[in-house]
């Protein structure tokens, strides 16, 4: 698990995308299995669409125990596919300003275009017959779930376990593909832009309206359930009293035993208690193992003064929707409502569908992994409990190679080493400021680079409009989901990056400011669907801004104001 080299050519990698699913330092154990899994599902997925590895490299590598994309290869299916590079890393989630190269459509490579001909009619077949692929693949997926989530773990041998983890090594990468198929609405968004630009309309304003109307993506839903939670919690004296005394929400079955509150609750967590912070590493714990967020989210509102209404929410989206449709027709010649205005329903419809579906797969994905968790758990606890290594948390330090070998020799010789050596590792590791975006020749200067200047204070900032809108209040930086204690309602969020597990704190957001994040990342999703103003790629936001600076976040402009700053006040009094 230390650094690799990439072939001889100086390859440009970026943590974009990545950086949003995953803690800074993932488990090694979750690393190793991956990388693996992810190289071998996009070469399973794109084919010749990705240049021979021999010449760039895999698509995805680790760097100081961080995993990163190819930036290389990235151009090169750029070219392929005649889209610019900049438009591909913005999707993802790449932070700062791209070069003047990368923002135009470079001259496709004929013989690679050949070479990748089968590959392109292959991914054509998959967009033709969407619904079916991947309502097909939601099948697989739900029936290993139902298999692990079956399995008596705890009856199963040491061997018998380690074999179906390294079986599911093997056999997982064609589960990926469906995500990759729906990256593709990244063709069918920039379709419907060309169009709109034709017309006269933005794009965020017409497209971000319809994006939050119609049927909610689980993520979204989730929210929305949340909320209906806490209206619960309100209007039952027993829970209400509850939520509304202490900072702490300890033994909260116990104390709320019999309510209608625990039973709702308890039906939330059964569709939702798979997810949790940093979902993908199955090293952390879900929301059923640690339901604190949750509970922190529902409290909040209780204590607010009043509740937003999901449904007047919902009713508020639809409108907003209708009226951006009204407007955008109202444009269009006759000649443009025989020629375009079908086309542009259906294409609204189909990007709408796909990121709803692009949510459920990649949601049903994380409830494999909430049952496969199970097997590591079993392991881990027997691991410690003959003392191979000091604590469970020590056995997602091995890789499941690592662990398969120490069953196989039937004793605890060498895991402990791996662990203490892999521990050391990750200690130095945790210290290095690694960059977004790197060049393996910069590699070697990483490890003696100076902790990061001071910034300049700035009154603006700028970044990507995920989610159109305006927002004015203050701020709360939150950097990891430790944090969320801290979050007030009506507040604008400002974090390095978001996952599912941030969906609680959306709720209580009037606003959402994120470093790292893309059009297509989680974030971007459901604060659309909410209708939360959205900023993604404000490069050094949790370092410009302060819990309690006053902005003025205007998302559909792309930009930050900051109207009262904490550290001026402080300096004045």
């Amino acid at each position: 698990m230390t650094e690799e080299r990439g072939p001889a050519a100086d390859i440009e990698w970026t943590r974009a995308n990545l950086r949003e699913v995953l803690p800074d330092l993932p488990s090694p154990q979750v690393m190793d299995f991956l990388i693996d899994t992810l190289n071998r599902a996009e070469r399973h997925y794109a084919g010749a669409l990705w240049a021979p590895e021999s010449e760039l490299g895999p698509i995805v590598r680790i760097f100081y125990g961080r995993p990163y994309f190819n930036v290389s290869q990235l151009r090169y299916l750029a070219a392929l596919a005649g889209t610019p590079p900049a438009r591909i890393f913005r999707a993802l989630g790449h932070s700062g300003t791209t070069s003047s190269e990368d923002e135009r459509r470079a001259p496709r490579p004929w013989k690679g275009m050949l070479r990748a001909l089968p590959n392109l009619m292959r991914i054509m077949w998959y967009q033709v017959r969407l619904r079916h692929f991947v309502n097909t693949n939601l099948a697989k997926i739900r029936r290993r779930q139902a298999r692990f989530a079956a399995l008596p773990v705890a009856s199963l041998a040491d061997a018998e376990l380690s074999a179906i983890a390294r079986e599911w090594v093997v056999t997982s990468p064609p589960e990926l593909i469906p995500i990759f198929v729906l990256t593709g609405v990244m063709g069918f968004e920039d379709a419907l832009r060309r169009i709109l630009d034709g017309v006269g309309v933005k794009y965020d304003a017409f497209v971000h309206p319809w994006l939050a109307a119609g049927e909610k993506s689980v993520s979204a839903q989730q929210g929305f359930d949340l909320l209906r939670l806490a209206r619960g919690a309100r209007a039952e004296p027993a829970t209400a009293e509850y939520f509304r005394g202490g900072g702490a929400l300890p033994g909260y079955r116990e104390r709320l035993a019999g309510t209608r509150f625990l039973a709702s609750f308890d039906r939330f967590l059964d569709e939702y208690g798979h997810r949790g912070p940093y979902e993908s590493d199955w090293a952390l714990p879900r929301f059923r193992d640690d339901p604190s967020p949750i509970l922190a989210a529902i409290q909040a509102h209780v204590r607010a003064p009043d509740e937003p209404d999901p449904d007047a929410i919902v009713a508020a989206q639809e409108r907003r929707a209708r009226d951006a449709w009204e407007k955008f027709d109202a444009r269009l010649t006759t000649w443009q409502r025989l020629t375009v205005r079908r086309r542009v329903r259906w294409l609204v419809q189909r990007i709408k569908q796909m990121y709803v579906w692009r949510e459920l797969y990649r949601s049903e994905l994380t409830r494999v992994l909430a049952a496969g968790r199970r097997i590591y758990l079993e392991l881990a606890s027997r691991f410690a409990a003959r003392g191979w290594i000091d604590a469970a948390d020590d056995f997602y330090l091995l890789t499941l190679g690592e662990v398969a070998a120490a069953i196989g020799r039937g004793s605890g010789e060498g895991p402990r080493d791996i662990v203490a050596a892999r521990r050391r590792d990750m200690t130095e590791w945790a210290a290095l400021d690694m960059p977004l975006m790197l060049r393996e020749s910069e590699l070697g200067a990483i490890r003696g680079r100076a902790p990061a200047p001071p910034i300049r204070a700035q009154t603006e900032l700028r970044g990507l409009c995920v989610s159109n809108g305006v927002a004015e209040g203050p701020v709360v930086v939150l950097r990891t989901p430790d944090e969320f204690g801290r979050m007030q309602r009506g507040a604008i969020i400002v974090a390095p990056a978001t996952d599912p597990a941030w969906t609680p704190l959306f709720t209580l957001a009037s606003g959402l400011i994120v470093e790292i994040g893309g059009t297509l990342s989680h974030a971007s999703t459901v604060a659309r669907e909410y209708g939360l103003p959205a900023l993604a790629n404000v490069t050094d936001a949790t370092r410009l801004l302060r819990d309690g600076d006053r902005v003025r976040l205007d998302a559909t402009a792309g930009t930050v104001t900051i109207l009262a700053s904490t550290s001026t006040a402080a300096a004045a009094e």
